[in-house]
């Protein structure tokens, strides 16, 4: 199993090497919103985790259905503080026609190549898109309960881990697989780190399962520990 999290400016870590240390071994750091919003701690964050070697990727987080002007937001920030090893992916959970998404897609895919792009999106969220087909890039799903039965919240994160090491996350219709699952939305203490002011949204990717071959591995995975 490999453990990463979830960083933005609502996450006060500055100390990376301690993030390494309590196991989180990739991360995925919002950079931008919109047409116009930088989040305002995203190239410390990325600064700091290729400091560390821990790879990471960036999100877009998608607030309409204006196209180019959100490409462009994103595109500025890369050209400021390069493209990350785990490439971009699109936060949609902002309510699109259909035909938006798929324009919007389709401009993220053109500006930086289908291999590396991938979607954020949970179940309901898909739901409101209208349920399109399979976006055909890499897929990270948040889905914090399994069949509307489990919801954890506990105090230690690693009990946490070791019951969803057992489990599949519920996707969204029409996907076929997925390669991280975000697993909880509770900001859960990672003792090392000296929480709670600094707390961390955890994703996984179930690299030692054998359904994981079935999930479509990217062809950039080989930048992840092993």
């Amino acid at each position: 199993m490999i453990l990463g999290c979830d960083l933005s400016h609502w996450n006060g870590v500055t100390d990376y090497a301690k993030m390494k240390q309590a196991g989180i071994q990739f991360a995925f750091i919002k950079v931008t919103q919109g047409a116009n919003i930088i989040d305002g701690r995203a190239a410390l964050h990325a600064h700091g985790l290729k400091t560390q070697g821990i790879p990471y990727g960036y999100y877009h987080f998608v607030t309409d259905s204006a196209t180019q002007p959100q490409v462009d937001n994103l595109s500025r920030f890369i050209d400021a503080n390069g493209f990350p090893p785990l490439g971009v992916f699109i936060d949609i959970e902002t309510k699109l026609t259909t035909i938006a998404w798929a324009a919007l897609l389709q401009a993220f895919k053109d500006t930086y190549g289908a291999d590396k792009i991938g979607v954020y999106c949970g179940w309901n969220s898909w739901n409101i898109l209208g349920n399109p087909p399979d976006p055909g890039v890499t897929k990270w799903v948040a889905n914090y309960k399994y069949h509307n039965a489990v919801y954890w919240k506990p105090s230690n994160y690693r009990e946490t881990i070791e019951k969803c090491k057992t489990l599949n996350p519920v996707t969204p219709n029409n996907w076929a697989g997925w390669q991280y699952w975000q697993f909880t939305g509770e900001w859960l203490p990672v003792p090392s780190l000296g929480y709670p002011p600094r707390r961390l949204t955890l994703i996984f990717i179930p690299v030692t399962w054998p359904t994981f071959t079935r999930r479509h591995p990217p062809r950039w995975m080989s930048a992840l520990p092993n």
